[in-house]
């Protein structure tokens, strides 16, 4: 995955670059490592594990650092992914230097969980929800309103989520992992022939 984010990286700023004033140093163009002409350094690509010791970054970027639910249920993999962000990744981050996660919430205490959990207010925490949740959507949507609607409109949503099953539904399309034994239940409540959604979460009923 991180040499497939190399290779895109490097071939766009081949293609690109020229218009936006970049360009790659003369005999720098591994995937997993190139210079950029006219300053210092320039991109590393490496998996988790990968080979980071000796590199600082300004910024850091980590991309899907779980591929799938199965390793995202496993205490073993959370628990080594969390001792290399600690001990490996933000101990490269130069000083004044940022790192972006990027991630598929497929487990609450997954890497993003514990992030928030220990320090979600040194963040910006930015949800992309394919159906708008009741708190302030990034993008202004209304409740409900889908993230693509071109693409995936309210029917086709339906649909998915239909398929998909709760469970996938709401950490795969709505960021916000459920325990698979929790119950989360959308409900309609009917007043004076007024109906209003509420959404109740991690609520189990008894």
């Amino acid at each position: 995955m991180a040499n497939d984010h190399g290779h895109w990286i490097r071939n766009a700023i081949l293609t690109y670059g020229p218009q936006i004033g970049i360009a790659l140093q003369p005999g720098s163009s591994a995937a997993n490592r190139f210079d950029l002409l006219g300053t210092e350094g320039g991109p590393v690509m490496a998996g988790v594990g990968g080979g980071l010791t000796g590199k600082g970054a300004h910024l850091a970027v980590v991309d899907d650092p779980v591929k799938d639910a199965a390793e995202a249920s496993s205490p073993t993999v959370r628990k080594r992914l969390w001792e290399w962000w600690q001990a490996l990744l933000l101990t490269r981050i130069e000083p004044g230097g940022s790192v972006i996660l990027i991630q598929t919430r497929w487990d609450e205490d997954d890497l993003a969980g514990r992030v928030l959990a220990d320090e979600g207010s040194r963040w910006t925490h930015i949800g992309l929800p394919a159906l708008a949740l009741p708190e302030d959507d990034a993008l202004g949507r209304p409740v409900g309103g889908p993230l693509w609607p071109q693409r995936y409109d309210d029917a086709a949503l339906a649909e998915i989520r239909r398929s998909v099953g709760e469970h996938v539904w709401w950490s795969l399309y709505q960021q916000q992992p459920r325990p698979q034994e929790g119950g989360v239940w959308d409900w309609a409540l009917i007043t004076d022939n007024r109906i209003s959604a509420a959404q109740l979460r991690g609520i189990d009923l008894i």
